[in-house]
């Protein structure tokens, strides 16, 4: 029976991708309050210490798993940790929690170092682009909203950044407008990323087409 009860128990991965599921249902019905409770729950269950078990089940459950396989599950659980780090800073951008929006958009980059975002077959769960794109996005309206609100960084640890509300007018507005500035430079690199392939994807069907016409 025991193992029966376990076998019954939806792997870890699965549940996170639903409540990442569910939350952005909340997120369209206007619900911001559970959504936030959803993700939150998603991103639970995606810490690293459940990518590394993630893959350890990947090869486990199978003999004839490859490293490859394993790879791969720890891959999927870090994008649904991804997707709901900055679908949860995009729920709080609307409910004007900037200093929230910004770390968890900053957390979500944190999972991916530049050299990480190109597809090589075996990240296949990696963000696109866009995703990295709408991420730095995130960052630069939080940074807006933080300099309307004459905040600036007061601190840094590991994984936050702590805000404060400056002394002086317009000492926030200055350094967070350079935050937000340099961010969507970022995204609009990416944006190009998006652009250059679907042009790539377009000549080749077009090169297709002609092949196939001839």
């Amino acid at each position: 029976s025991e193992s029966k009860n376990k076998n019954s128990t939806p792997p870890p991965i699965m549940n996170a991708q639903s409540s990442l599921s569910q939350g952005d249902s909340h997120y369209v019905d206007g619900n911001y309050e559970a959504a936030i409770e959803n993700y939150t729950t998603a991103i639970c269950m995606t810490d690293s210490r459940r990518s590394k078990v993630a893959a350890a089940d990947a090869t486990t459950e199978n003999d004839d798993a490859t490293g490859k396989d394993a790879a791969a599950a720890a891959n999927e659980t870090k994008s649904i940790r991804f997707q709901s780090l900055t679908h949860r800073s995009e729920t709080y951008l609307s409910l004007s929690k900037y200093p929230n929006a910004y770390n968890d958009a900053t957390a979500a980059l944190a999972l991916y170092p530049p050299s990480d975002t190109v597809d090589d077959g075996l990240a296949s769960a990696s963000p696109r682009p866009a995703e990295l794109a709408l991420a730095h996005d995130r960052i630069a309206r939080a940074s807006v909203g933080l300099a309307q609100q004459n905040m600036g960084i007061g601190g840094r640890s590991k994984n936050r950044v702590a805000f404060v509300k400056m002394s002086h007018p317009s000492m926030g507005e200055s350094e967070m407008a350079g935050v937000a500035r340099d961010h969507w430079e970022s995204a609009l690199v990416l944006a190009g990323l998006v652009v250059d392939a679907d042009a790539v994807q377009d000549g080749e069907d077009d090169v297709e087409g002609s092949i196939k016409k001839g």
